[in-house]
């Protein structure tokens, strides 16, 4: 009893959940095991769909009618690459292209049209990990 009163008390409803978890009965069997795994389901679920829904308006700005040849690829990239100028908090006027960007960033990997037929894309390291 005195644990119940302890689980309780706890703020946070992931480490409530996981304290009812470990509750077990006389046999050393857990209890409610099946409810917190699926309280814990419903708790990891997206509270909205804000993050997909602003990530489909950046790839229908990129990929407009004037730009619709571009790669899966590119697109890909251009969107890591603002996340990554977002997370190092810097912007257009402050960011520097290191060489790696700019020669890895050409007509040939950026459209479907000018890739000839049949050739892979050559695998392009990470530029942004230091």
């Amino acid at each position: 009893m005195a644990q119940q009163k302890c689980m309780i008390k706890e703020k946070f409803p992931d480490k409530f959940w996981g304290t009812v978890k470990t509750v077990v009965d006389d046999k050393v069997v857990p209890k409610y095991e099946c409810a917190a795994h699926f309280a814990m389901a419903v708790l990891s679920l997206p509270h909205s769909n804000a993050d997909c829904e602003r990530c489909f308006s950046d790839i229908n700005r990129m990929k407009s009618k004037d730009r619709n040849r571009l790669k899966t690829d590119t697109v890909r990239d251009v969107l890591l690459a603002k996340q990554c100028v977002q997370w190092k908090q810097i912007n257009c006027t402050t960011f520097n292209p290191s060489r790696a960007m700019l020669r890895n960033k050409n007509s040939k990997v950026l459209y479907l049209s000018t890739a000839i037929a049949g050739e892979e894309p050559q695998d392009v390291p990470d530029i942004f990990i230091e």
